[in-house]
């Protein structure tokens, strides 16, 4: 896959090197083409990159900077929130982030600050911990003001000066956890079905995905299915009919995909792979399926 440059306004990063498995794709196809102005996408790459890598020395040189690696979820947030305050100024009629006031800040966090409308549904004030996000980014921008080449608040100029996101808002600070302790009569069971999961049947499941990686690994070996496996398919069906094998199915998340076709086949809920290893094949073709 080939790397995104600067330059480019759509950076596709889900080959990122040591991605964090709970990283979705969505997550890592930035789109900067989503800001109006031109001149605000390069404001927006360099502050996401300098959120990424902090220690990069153009950064270093910014003395207000955050200091701390921010994730690519992190960073892809920060992006979304920058988008939608830039584009809200482009509607203003704002095109120099110079011309930014603190007016036109609290000007756009009211109307952030309410849910979006929903048919017969009253609109509801948002909690401050998601408003102080929106605050937070505003207030990135003068952080980075030695590094931005394209455009910046006016020199001196950050909003609600003085003031912490939290202060802003009215977020209160929580240090203690908020989610209630689970009952005992609830936990003590709990813990024990983990503990016997992982005693128990956990040997046993590493035994058997072991089998099936080595069981699909020499699947690709073999040959495809063809006219001439036909016998012995047949023989295989009429001994499993004979010892009153069920047919191999698919696995439970395959089954909710074919569950929400509107004409499954009938064979829909085969696992025609591992029916045709049984014979020495890659595949068993639903097509020939039907012929047999």
């Amino acid at each position: 896959m080939e790397r995104p440059r600067f330059e480019q306004d759509r950076w596709i990063l889900t080959g990122l090197v040591k991605r964090h498995r709970s990283n979705i794709d969505c997550e890592l196809e930035w789109d900067f083409g989503e800001i109006l102005n031109p001149a605000w996408r390069v404001v927006t790459k360099e502050i996401v990159l300098a959120l990424l890598a902090p220690r990069h020395e153009p950064v270093l040189a910014c003395p207000l900077a955050v200091r701390g690696v921010r994730s690519p979820r992190t960073a892809n947030r920060t992006r979304m929130q920058l988008t939608a305050w830039f584009n809200w100024l482009t509607s203003r009629g704002i095109s120099t982030l110079e011309d930014v006031t603190q007016e036109l800040c609290e000007q756009y966090l009211e109307e952030r600050s309410w849910s979006v409308p929903e048919a017969g549904k009253a609109r509801r004030r948002l909690d401050p911990e998601t408003l102080s996000e929106i605050v937070r980014t505003m207030k990135l921008v003068p952080l980075y003001g030695e590094l931005l080449s394209t455009d910046g608040y006016r020199p001196g100029f950050t909003p609600w000066q003085g003031k912490t996101a939290a202060a802003v808002v009215g977020a209160k600070s929580v240090r203690t956890n908020r989610v209630p302790p689970v009952p005992e009569h609830i936990l003590q069971p709990l813990l024990a079905t983990c503990l016997y999961l992982v005693n128990e049947v956990g040997p046993h499941l590493a035994d058997l995905l072991e089998e099936l990686r080595a069981d699909v690994a020499a699947a690709d070996e073999l040959p495809r299915f063809t006219v001439e496996h036909l016998p012995a398919m047949q023989n295989l069906l009429m001994e499993m009919q004979a010892a009153k094998e069920p047919l191999p199915a698919i696995c439970a998340q395959k089954m909710v995909a074919v569950a929400g076709q509107t004409d499954p086949s009938p064979f829909a809920h085969l696992a025609a792979n591992r029916l045709g290893r049984r014979i020495g094949v890659m595949e068993l073709s639903r097509s020939w399926a039907f012929r047999t």
